[in-house]
């Protein structure tokens, strides 16, 4: 019984000698740019505004700068994975990058692990002429308002429920008071 407990204990001490085979993650190799290009669902280049660190991932603020595929707003909002980003890393807050996203129903525009985005000022000049050929307009950000009114604007919901909820948290506050000066 010593005998076999001694060679347990010789093997557990040789195991991390043990050369194993490992196995990379499948993005190991980059796509060229126009394998990519139809890979993806969007292609744009735009600046980081805002990242929001959520449990599963970070909810990335963009403003677009151009556009090539998928997307013509100048605003939008991807996820991505919190530690790795992409293959560059977690966007960084007023990075502008050339992003290549999915589109995912039900959760939006997402920077995938594998997705070869990258900082804008790493793209190379045979990137930029093939993406120069394909570039979209991108939509005016106020398309659909009535110029001129609050009523109709992007930002006008958070506007509104802003002024709402101050409007009840002041009618509430003063008959709190007015309450706590009869009694």
């Amino acid at each position: 019984m010593k005998r076999i407990g001694l060679i347990l204990f010789i093997l557990l001490l040789l195991n991390p000698l043990y050369a194993r085979q490992t196995s990379a993650l499948s993005c190991a190799e980059l796509p060229s740019i126009s394998e990519a290009y139809q890979r993806y669902d969007g292609v744009v280049t735009g600046r980081v505004e805002s990242i929001r660190e959520r449990r599963e991932n970070n909810q990335i603020g963009l403003t677009i700068t151009r556009s090539f595929k998928g997307i013509t707003d100048q605003k939008l909002v991807i996820f991505e994975d919190k530690t790795w980003g992409a293959v560059s890393g977690p966007s960084i807050l007023h990075g502008e990058y050339l992003f290549f996203l999915s589109y995912k129903e039900g959760t939006g525009w997402e920077n995938p692990l594998c997705s070869p985005s990258k900082m804008a000022v790493n793209i190379t000049s045979e990137e930029s002429a093939f993406l120069d050929a394909r570039e979209l307009k991108l939509a005016d950000e106020d398309r659909g308002a009535v110029a001129g009114s609050l009523f109709h604007t992007k930002g006008s919901y958070v506007l509104w429920g802003s002024v709402f909820t101050v409007v009840i948290v002041g009618i509430s506050g003063y008959y709190l008071w007015i309450n706590r000066r009869r009694s």
